[in-house]
């Protein structure tokens, strides 16, 4: 299993294919990666007693027991004026989605009794993921827009206005998904199983 502190904190997580209740198709221009912590035990009290530590071990704080980052990249070939204004050429947005979520050490035996709890945990933890994916791929969708956008003739300045835009994406991301969740009424992460 890989050590996710690092990873959480550099921002670039493994892939993970074909989880269950893994990431949605978004647009061609965005990327859903997700990395996993273990948390043992066989039955609902100790998952819900190991559930923590686990996720702290992960580099999670504050007791989320799931995290989504998003950061975007953006490149540009080169610019050049037009009639009206500094021109970006083969402009690329690119988002990029981390989620770290929970799942049961592998070659757990629990009952499906048991196991059934937990699924429909992480299936709510999905659920508030993919809503995370909604809000990122339309935030990336309108910081394209902002940044095709041409205000000035002086294309060092269009320049740095776009890498200040860039670089305050993932301050912007969570307050937007703070407010999807505040609107869609959304209390944060479910109760451990």
């Amino acid at each position: 299993m890989k050590r996710l502190v690092p990873v959480i904190a550099a921002a670039h997580l493994a892939a993970c294919a074909g989880a269950s209740h893994g990431p949605a198709a978004l647009t061609p221009l965005t990327s859903v990666d997700t990395a996993y912590y273990e948390v043992p035990g066989i039955t609902r009290p100790e998952w819900a007693r190991n559930l923590p530590r686990a996720a702290e071990t992960a580099g999670l704080r504050s007791g989320a027991v799931s995290f989504t980052v998003g950061r975007v990249a953006w490149v540009y070939a080169g610019t050049h004026i037009a009639s009206n204004g500094c021109q970006l050429d083969g402009m690329v947005v690119r988002l990029r989605l981390g989620h770290v979520m929970p799942r049961l050490t592998a070659g757990a035996t629990a009952s499906a009794s048991e196991r059934a709890p937990w699924e429909a945990f992480v299936g709510t933890l999905w659920e508030g993921a993919h809503a995370r994916e909604v809000v990122g791929a339309r935030m990336a969708d309108s910081l394209r827009a902002e940044l095709k956008r041409s205000p000035t003739f002086n294309c060092a300045e269009l320049i740095a206005v776009d890498r200040e835009k860039v670089a305050r994406f993932p301050a912007r991301y969570m307050a937007a998904v703070q407010a999807d969740e505040r609107a869609r009424g959304s209390g944060g992460e479910p109760d451990m199983p």
